[in-house]
């Protein structure tokens, strides 16, 4: 299902191409839909549904329908793939209202509705419910003699076919997957054909038509070596094995899961060579070849080790630190004894000049003031080396801080992974078992979606946002807009100055105080019994930011336990920003406050 979205994302660029043809160059509300593709094509789906609701707005200001409904379109396939589905229905509902009575004739608001069309029909396919999705998909079917755009058809047709063919409906795929491979052969897109073809592929297997299939296999397997995309090579690879598979050809299946690994871009995508990995292991098991199968197994469970390799980068500067700290501390001591062997001479000499003629008093007293110069030198010398070894050990201090900080962010992302492609996985798989195994509308079904969709939360809430195209003030007011009315509590935020360079933030600043903000409110929402949470955020030139979280509930006392861990966390994220954080509570709420004096010193 996820090849699906990569189809969805081409309709979108499509249509914002489409919409620059037309008109002037992109800016404003088309600019803004072109970014958060980006984001979403980078993996960053989070910060795209971001950008994606700043282009909505942009859209509704300057009252252009066409754009605003595109904007829509590309927000639900964000959230519907970052696992928000009811919040994906919202905004499909409100693009719907705006296709109502649409103008058809003008081209770019038929290719903008029927992405609509396309995205609702590939959402109700994720949610199992076929018939709804073979409704829109057979909208777009009846509005293709309206869209004349042969790119955007070229991009249209594989995608009905294959909702078509998860549907079940074969007769009805099989038009559409054949236009779309001789389509992209007559242009000779090899990529496209070779995408169209793995889809077609499957229909001619349910049908029965092994003629065809092999001969389209055969032409596949051309196409496969002329062609240099990734992506598409990723997704013949990953077809032809699962027809294999289905077929019990496991030699077949292992050749073609070894030239998915061979490929030479493959290690970027960990969870793709996992999977492979996995497959080899039952293609060997099948075979009876138990050592490669236990070979493959190990593989695939030693892979989640290499995301650990990073942290050896750090090894250097951690010897580094310890070295010239080290150093300056045997300096500071040196200077210290020579500081005693310089009073003791003082005081031979002393002792000297009281034996001497009156004569000789001038002499001694010159000889006093340059020792106590040279002392007061010394002295002098041995407070800087005091200071130096202090703001040595400050920064050593709060390397180590950023490294662990560094260290729980990536663990986060881990864990996010894990969650989302692992246990989440695993749950549908148990669910769409059981939706099969037990009657219709068995609370069973219902209670695994639930803790399925608890697990893509949990998974969103521990990766971090991407502050390049969106900023921390609009992190914040998208993040705890959400919050706002969860469990009775009202959520506001107010940014003092919103007109502030807050590009030039750092990204350890912004995801400090991100994190921050996350884990206070939630502890807000959790255990303090508020009925309000207010934050606010100033940054005072040059440099200076100050946060404030304040809320109305019971204080600290009945969640100290609960709050204890999260405040010796945020207290950290603080020193690691050169920060402080000072909390103070009581029966009538609790305020807590960060300020970070000059940030520019810390680490981008």
């Amino acid at each position: 299902m996820k090849r699906f979205f990569l189809f969805i994302f081409l309709l979108s660029v499509l249509a914002q191409a489409s919409a620059a043809a037309d008109g002037e160059p992109l800016r404003g509300a088309a600019e803004l839909s072109a970014r958060a593709d980006a984001l979403y094509a980078a993996g960053r789906a989070d910060s795209a549904i971001v950008v994606a609701r700043l282009a909505v707005a942009e859209a509704r200001r300057a009252a252009d329908r066409a754009a605003e409904l595109g904007a829509l379109a590309s927000l639900g396939v964000y959230q519907r793939s970052s696992g928000h589905p009811d919040e994906a229905l919202r905004t499909y509902e409100a693009a719907l209202r705006l296709a109502v009575g649409a103008d058809l004739s003008d081209s770019a608001m038929a290719e903008n509705v029927a992405t609509l069309y396309v995205n609702l029909a590939t959402l109700y396919v994720d949610e199992q419910q076929k018939e709804q999705a073979l409704a829109y998909a057979r909208r777009v079917a009846a509005m293709r003699p309206r869209l004349r755009s042969a790119d955007f058809l070229t991009q249209t047709d594989p995608v009905l076919g294959s909702v078509f063919l998860v549907c079940g409906r074969n007769a009805e795929a099989e038009p559409f997957l054949r236009r779309a491979v001789a389509s992209a052969r007559a242009a000779g897109a090899a990529d496209q054909e070779l995408q169209a073809l793995c889809y077609y592929a499957v229909v001619l297997w349910r049908q029965g038509k092994t003629a065809e299939l092999r001969a389209a296999q055969r032409r596949a397997v051309g196409l496969a070596a002329r062609t240099s995309d990734f992506m598409t090579l990723v997704n013949y690879y990953q077809t032809s094995a699962l027809i294999f598979m289905q077929q019990q050809e496991w030699g077949r299946t292992a050749e073609v899961l070894r030239r998915l690994l061979d490929l030479p871009a493959i290690d970027a995508y960990p969870y793709v060579v996992y999977d492979a990995y996995n497959n080899l292991h039952r293609c060997y098991a099948a075979r009876g070849d138990w050592r490669q199968a236990y070979a493959t197994l190990e593989q695939a469970t030693t892979l989640r080790d290499s995301i650990f390799a990073a942290e050896k980068s750090t090894a250097m500067e951690e010897m580094a630190v310890k070295y010239e700290t080290r150093e300056k501390e045997w300096q500071l001591k040196e200077s210290e004894a020579l500081r005693a062997a310089e009073a003791r001479r003082f005081r031979r000499r002393l002792a000297a000049a009281g034996g001497v003629a009156v004569v000789l008093l001038l002499f001694g007293a010159v000889v006093y003031l340059r020792g106590r110069v040279r002392t007061e030198r010394e002295r002098r010398r041995a407070e800087e080396l005091a200071r130096e070894y202090a703001e040595l050990e400050r920064t050593a201090e709060q390397r180590a801080t950023r490294r662990y900080l560094d260290g729980l962010e990536s663990e986060r992302e881990r864990l996010a992974g894990e969650l989302h492609d692992g246990v989440q996985g695993d749950l549908l798989a148990v669910e769409m078992g059981l939706r099969d195994a037990l009657p219709a509308g068995s609370p069973w079904t219902d209670r695994l979606r639930s803790a399925r969709e608890n697990v893509r939360d949990i998974a969103h809430g521990l990766l971090p946002p991407v502050f390049r195209e969106a900023t921390l003030d609009d992190v914040l007011w998208d993040y705890l807009g959400q919050l706002d009315g969860r469990g009775g509590v009202a959520v506001t935020y107010r940014c003092v100055c919103p007109d502030a360079p807050w590009t030039e933030l750092p990204r350890t600043v912004a995801l400090g105080v991100y994190r921050i903000v996350q884990e206070t409110v939630t502890n807000c929402l959790k255990h303090a019994g508020a009925h309000s949470v207010d934050v606010t955020l100033d940054w005072a030139a040059p440099a200076a930011l100050h946060l404030t979280v304040a809320d109305d509930g019971h204080g600290m006392e009945g969640r100290q336990r609960a709050a204890s861990a999260g405040l010796a966390g945020m207290r950290r994220r603080a020193a690691a920003m050169g920060g402080a954080l000072d909390c103070t509570t009581g029966p009538e709420g609790t305020r807590l406050e960060l300020r970070v004096d000059d940030f520019r010193s810390v680490r981008a």
